[in-house]
């Protein structure tokens, strides 16, 4: 199930794309180098999972719940900055009328930003299921609870570790 959710988010995504390319809609260069940080992630956690579901590699398993809570961050990240580049009147009238930035692209970011970060949970589900499946139990909300909090050094240290690597410049 979690593999066909991700293959549907997946075409909504290949959707989206094709409406821009045939609106001639086209992001800032700014958000245009943040989508391709926040797709580079949502690329390794694809890949991170498949692998680990593949090869039953609980290991692999537990570096994906930290790139998820990452990918969650850009998610409200590129948001925050686009409404900043609204605000701050990077994008003033003319460009507005232009087309080069408006709230209407706004929606279609929001709606790629959207798919990427529900793409993560559902590689998230697969690895919490390969953990648990291991362990012989299924207790999915009492496992994310415990392996994100603070006290979890190897989780903090993956976070950041994937912090650095996605960070938005």
């Amino acid at each position: 199930g979690n593999f066909e959710r991700i293959g549907d988010y997946a075409v909504n995504i290949l959707k989206t794309k094709r409406t821009m390319h045939e609106d001639k809609i086209h992001f800032s260069k700014e958000a245009s180098k943040e989508l391709e940080v926040m797709s580079s992630a949502v690329q390794e956690i694809i890949t991170k999972a498949t692998n680990a579901f593949i090869e039953n590699d609980v290991a692999a398993a537990q570096t994906i719940e930290p790139l998820e809570q990452v990918i969650d961050n850009l998610k409200a990240e590129l948001r925050a900055r686009h409404t900043k580049r609204l605000q701050a009147g990077e994008c003033h009238i003319a460009r507005l009328q232009a087309g080069s930035c408006s709230i209407e692209y706004g929606f279609v970011l929001d709606d790629l930003l959207t798919n990427y970060e529900r793409i993560a949970d559902h590689c998230s589900n697969l690895a919490v299921c390969i953990i648990e499946l291991s362990q012989g139990s299924y207790q999915t909300h009492r496992y994310l609870k415990s392996v994100k909090s603070q006290e979890n050094a190897r989780f903090m240290e993956s976070f950041e570790d994937y912090l650095r690597k996605y960070a938005l410049h």
